[in-house]
């Protein structure tokens, strides 16, 4: 019942909740137990909803060591894990490890898994980051050929941003929204108004960019709290609408929290904290 409990609290954008249910159930069980390993599982998904990556990722490593011992390397339940991990090493910018998994996934993988896209789109984001972009258009491009994913699409709109394409870019973010205006998916909604925002900017429109970006704060902070990737990138993106609209009072209050999160929960070398500080050195001073 617990379980479910917890299934349902993530599902419905609740991972506080379900993290702290998901630990309630680890006292319970032994170590080897079935429902440890599930009630595990769910933990790392929902530490890696809140934006604890780090967190979420050494959850996953654990249980892959407890998981194999029992199921073998090759049980489904492991391959899942696996893609969950590889996607919080990919917000952590674990370049290395997020290739060679990604590599080991796609050969563990049918060609027709559903997986095999949020694999992918994990790897298409690391090279985003490191200004691949047209490394990453290619990957999206081929893996989208087995079907189209949310996650794939906006990993092709980022790489199309990233190459000054920006009309496309933003055809693309039109035509994903307008098929998941009914969903009640906070994290790929604020991604949404994330990356639509950046490429209004992009365009030169920061007026239009604005209510985006702010409404890519809000529910990614509804969602995820204020430390995921993805809220950080929302709030980075307003900071950078508001230094567009000359705002620069704003832009450097907003801009200096930002650069000062980044650095705490991602580490000074991280690309955005690079990006984050260059972007506020780079604004008149007021």
């Amino acid at each position: 019942m617990r379980l479910h409990m917890a299934r349902a609290l993530i599902a419905s954008g609740h991972p506080a909740q379900a993290e702290e249910l998901a630990r309630i159930i680890l006292t319970v069980y032994p170590a080897t137990d079935g429902l440890r390993l599930q009630a595990s599982n769910l933990r790392a998904r929902a530490l890696g909803r809140l934006g604890r990556h780090r967190e979420a990722v050494d959850e996953h490593t654990a249980l892959l060591a407890t998981a194999t011992a029992i199921h073998g390397e090759d049980a489904r339940v492991l391959l899942s894990v696996r893609v969950n991990r590889l996607q919080q090493l990919a917000f952590l910018a674990e370049h290395d490890l997020v290739e060679r998994e990604h590599r080991a996934l796609l050969l563990a993988l049918a060609d027709e898994d559903p997986l095999r896209g949020a694999v992918s789109g994990a790897r298409a984001f690391t090279l985003n980051s490191t200004g691949h972009h047209d490394e990453a258009e290619a990957m999206v491009r081929a893996a989208l050929t087995h079907g189209a994913d949310t996650t794939l699409l906006m990993g092709l709109a980022r790489s199309l941003r990233g190459q000054g394409r920006h009309e496309e870019a933003l055809q693309i973010l039109a035509d994903t929204e307008a098929r998941h205006q009914q969903a009640r998916d906070g994290e790929h909604t604020s991604l949404l108004h994330t990356l639509t925002a950046q490429t209004l900017l992009g365009l030169d429109r920061p007026d239009e960019a604005e209510p985006r970006a702010r409404r890519a704060v809000e529910t990614a902070q509804a969602h995820h709290g204020p430390h995921h990737h993805y809220s950080l990138e929302a709030a980075t993106t307003l900071a950078n609408v508001l230094g567009a609209q000359h705002h620069h009072t704003d832009a450097t209050e907003h801009l200096t929290r930002c650069a000062t999160a980044w650095r705490r929960h991602f580490g000074p070398h991280h690309p955005r904290t690079i990006a984050t500080e260059t972007e506020l050195a780079a604004l008149p001073r007021p």
